[in-house]
């Protein structure tokens, strides 16, 4: 592993983690940035993974099935209540836990009706 001075990075407003094109990065506990080659996994992915992969995929498949109006709705709650999130992240939170007292709480706060 070869660390990178990242002074040139911070310049350009550019903090980065994760995987870009053939490289993983991450940032050490010296503040270095740190590039290696991205690795395939060497074990096939568990069933959880697979179920977890699985129901993320339906999410963003039922919030694209929302129309226009009903995705503008979440985003306006997610505004109004000041929640520092955005709509899809609300509604992907109600989606996960269908915790309705919460979702319900915001409507009631901010005046939007999302669930009926």
């Amino acid at each position: 592993m070869a660390t990178i001075d990242q002074r040139w990075f911070k310049y350009i407003g550019w903090n980065s983690q994760g995987d870009l094109g053939p490289l993983t990065m991450y940032t050490n506990q010296k503040r270095k940035l740190v590039f290696f080659a991205k690795m395939p996994p060497l074990n096939p992915p568990s069933f959880r993974q697979v179920l977890l992969r699985e129901r993320f995929r339906l999410l963003g498949q039922t919030w694209s099935a929302l129309t226009p109006d009903q995705r503008d709705a979440w985003n306006k709650m997610a505004i109004k209540g000041r929640l520092r999130i955005h709509g899809y992240n609300l509604y992907s939170y109600w989606q996960l836990t269908r915790d309705s007292a919460t979702i319900r709480t915001i409507q009631h706060q901010t005046g939007i009706t999302v669930l009926p």
